[in-house]
């Protein structure tokens, strides 16, 4: 199930712990129990096992009846055994250099590779990246990985550590805490902890924690989840420019640069090769949103003061479709960061920042154990009581008798896309290809 305030089983068998679909995830990464290994699961690596929590395949009435769909991704998640918790499902990516883990795990004691840090929880030797060990005491429930006991005693991880490794006594300082990876095709390309498949190659967003826990109590509404802001944050400059890189030949050659940043100058063929570099990869969000974004610029740019019923109906489908679309892409991109952000954590980007938000969700028990509870506790029943609206709606219909005899009504108008034509949408995006070629 989704991070709606469902919970979900961790996949391990024998393992009791249950939570969100992405503390699982962090649970599965950080823990050192047997079995916790994405290798020896049925699921690709953690991005897969959001994916099938979001669809619904890991409800416990569907545990017993796994469709033809699940079987599939199980077959395909050999192809996918270097993701990890960090950037997971990169399949062209192997092992950091030096490590036994890709992007988190156990060390042994004494290792810290370069570029890493290991979890400061006493008797812990569990490795990774910053974000990948973040997550590891975030997702682990114990004492030991309380994160406020790590920040009292002034050793929970921060980035300052990762350069010589948290516990290491034989690491070496590289510089920029970077070590490297190799590609399916030989090609040496950056992995610092700080840079990111979708950050420009140039800035890396500096991570801010919180001292304080936000909690919002809601009735049957969402559980833990990352909310986002429009503040501007800090960024720092890599050691390193993407022409030097392009230079010494180490660049990934789909990974934006300034070269290929939108500015108000881009042109629309620009975008749609923008658009094309960002498809032929392997990312975390789909890009539908982008595709239905372009056709509806190009709409809206030929829209008349006056415009004709097709066009305003086209154009509300498009925008109904975004809307849907970017919903889907921030629920991906979510997911990603939940995993990536700790307890009362807040990371900061370049145009915004996200912080970790805790909800409580409440759901209300069987009727009459509320009300036998209340009795034994000595509260007056009577006082919680009150119409529910669908026995009444019930009752009235099985009575004959009219809804406005218990509810006030009123009518509103409203528009709703009925339809989405899928095959018109590329249509007019391969014309806006076209033009943009002439």
């Amino acid at each position: 199930m989704s991070d709606d305030g469902t919970t979900v089983a961790c996949p391990v068998e024998g393992c009791a712990f249950r939570d969100t679909a992405s503390l699982v995830a962090a649970h599965v990464n950080g823990s050192e129990a047997p079995g916790h290994d994405w290798h020896a699961l049925r699921f690709g690596g953690p991005r897969d096992f959001l994916q099938q929590a979001r669809r619904g395949w890991l409800d416990d009435e569907a545990e017993g009846d796994e469709d033809e769909a699940n079987r599939d991704v199980a077959d395909s998640a050999d192809a996918e055994r270097s993701v990890t918790d960090d950037e997971p499902d990169r399949s062209t990516e192997t092992e950091r250099e030096g490590t036994g883990t890709a992007g988190g795990g156990a060390a042994e004691p004494g290792s810290v590779p370069v570029g890493q840090v290991r979890c400061p929880a006493d008797g812990c030797h569990y490795t990774g990246e910053l974000a990948s060990v973040k997550a590891h005491v975030s997702g682990t429930r114990d004492a030991a990985h309380d994160a406020e006991r790590l920040r009292e005693r002034g050793i929970y991880p921060t980035e300052d550590d990762v350069k010589g490794g948290v516990g290491s006594g034989d690491s070496t300082d590289s510089g920029d805490g970077a070590g490297t990876t190799t590609d399916s095709a030989g090609t040496t390309t950056d992995s610092a902890e700080t840079t990111t498949d979708r950050a420009d190659a140039d800035a890396s967003a500096s991570t801010d924690t919180t001292t304080e826990r936000e909690t919002t109590t809601t009735d049957d509404t969402t559980t833990a989840t990352t909310t986002a802001t429009t503040s501007p944050a800090t960024t720092s400059a890599s050691e390193e420019s993407p022409e030097s890189e392009v230079a010494a030949g180490t660049a990934d050659s789909t990974k934006p640069t300034d070269a290929t940043r939108i500015t108000g100058d881009t042109t629309v063929a620009e975008l749609l090769d923008l658009l094309d570099a960002a498809e032929s990869r392997d990312l975390p969000v789909d890009t539908s949103a982008v595709e239905t974004a372009l056709v509806l610029c190009d709409l809206l740019s030929d829209l008349a003061e006056d415009p004709d019923t097709r066009t305003l109906v086209d154009a509300y489908t498009l925008a109904s479709d975004l809307s849907s679309e970017a919903g889907d892409a921030r629920t991906d991109l979510r997911d990603e960061l939940l995993a990536r952000t700790d307890t009362d954590g807040e990371l900061a980007g370049e145009v915004g920042r996200v912080r970790r938000v805790t909800r409580t969700r409440r759901s209300l028990k069987d009727d009459d154990e509320v009300l036998a509870r209340l009795r034994e506790a000595g509260v007056d029943e009577t006082s919680v009581l009150r119409p529910d609206s669908k026995r009444v709606r019930e009752t009235l219909d099985a009575a004959d008798l009219p809804e406005s005899l218990a509810f006030d009504v009123s009518e509103s108008n409203y528009v709703q896309k009925s339809d989405s034509d899928a095959d018109a949408k590329q249509t007019r995006l391969a014309a806006l290809r076209r033009r943009s070629e002439e």
